[in-house]
């Protein structure tokens, strides 16, 4: 099973859940196209979990982005140890916290941070 998780700075997003890879990398790819510029791709490798509800996450498969120039969706392959990436809910987690900030910073009148297109914080 193949979990999938768009992932951006917005609190926008989307994931899902199929037994097939390509299923995966199709509705992960249309959703990547749909997010904001910068949003991101995450394809885990998941297993039932039977100690609580939801899935064990075995390891990240596949990361993708927006070409900004061309619109298609860049895919890599990910390889490396059972946890060379955190789930989606770390991700979200994240995304809560950077919204929790933006509000903080617009109410003290501060500026917005922004994630630059050189990878760094401006």
């Amino acid at each position: 099973m193949y979990s999938w998780t768009v992932v951006s700075g917005d609190g926008a997003g989307a994931m899902g859940i199929t037994d097939d890879h390509g299923v995966a990398t199709v509705r992960a790819g249309d959703a990547l196209r749909r997010a904001p510029a910068g949003a991101f791709a995450l394809i885990h490798k998941v297993t039932p979990s039977f100690s609580r509800i939801g899935y064990h996450y075995q390891r990240l498969v596949s990361a993708g982005h927006v070409n900004q120039a061309n619109r298609h969706v860049v895919w890599a392959p990910v390889s490396g140890s059972t946890m060379n990436a955190l789930p989606p809910e770390a991700f979200a987690a994240a995304v809560a916290d950077l919204e929790a900030e933006k509000g903080r910073r617009h109410a003290l009148g501060l500026p917005e941070l922004r994630f630059g297109s050189e990878g760094q914080w401006a």
